[in-house]
């Protein structure tokens, strides 16, 4: 618990905007009307660190293309999802970095065979951080997601997914004077990831890994490696 809270309180101390990559999904859906819950820990994308720009980050002396940028950061989150029947699906995220972001996505499964199953999972999302230097982030998402199930209490997944997100920083001194605002700044990205899903009756436990091929705005692409673990209680 002390190890978790170390962590906690490291991600809230950092001056960075993280948004949360993790998938902790599989291609099933869960049954009509059948409600989860999960709470977990992982590493995102520093998007401060993937949008470098000219006048705050460097002058017009430097050439920002020629040294890597992007990096992670970690983030503490939760999730919720409920069965709607018809191999459908609603979730729910939320997460802190430091700033705080939510994502709503419908998870819809198209093939299922034998252990196989395959599904969509777009998503929407917003990650804002308040302060003196205020970070407004808003994108999508559409994953691939494919699991394989070869036991009832065991599966593994694979996610490829591609998100385009816009982002805009606000920055000033306390008193409103020399207030600026650089954006809408357009990123893409692009990842992959593979994670294993452990159940025993209600609980299940998930842990990932995976990485993540960004575009940064003036600066090289870039991979960053991402990651998560977390558990879940499906309720009844």
């Amino acid at each position: 618990m002390k190890f978790l809270i170390l962590i906690f309180a490291c991600m809230v101390l950092s001056g960075c905007v993280y948004l949360d990559m993790s998938m902790l999904d599989s291609a099933e859906p869960l049954q009509m009307g059948k409600p989860s819950a999960q709470a977990y820990l992982g590493q995102g994308i520093d998007i401060d660190t993937a949008v470098f720009i000219q006048g705050i980050d460097y002058d017009e002396n430097y050439q920002p293309e020629s040294t890597e940028h992007a990096s992670g950061g970690g983030v503490q989150g939760y999730k919720g999802a409920i069965g709607l029947g018809g191999d459908f699906e609603l979730g729910l995220k939320s997460w802190l970095g430091e700033g705080r972001g939510y994502k709503v996505n419908l998870k819809k499964r198209f093939y299922h065979q034998d252990s196989i199953s395959v599904s969509i999972s777009p998503a929407v999302y917003q990650l804002d951080k308040k302060g003196d230097e205020e970070r407004y982030l808003y994108g999508w998402e559409i994953p691939l997601m494919v699991t394989y199930k070869p036991a009832k209490f065991l599966s593994g997944t694979l996610q490829v997914h591609y998100n385009v997100d816009n982002y805009t920083r606000e920055y000033g001194d306390v008193n409103g004077f020399n207030y600026k605002s650089k954006g809408q700044y357009r990123l893409e990205h692009v990842g992959v990831i593979g994670g294993v899903k452990i159940s025993a009756s209600i609980i299940s436990i998930y842990s990932e890994l995976g990485v993540e091929r960004i575009d940064a705005v003036n600066g090289p692409v870039t991979y960053v490696p991402v990651g998560a673990w977390g558990i879940s209680i499906e309720l009844f």
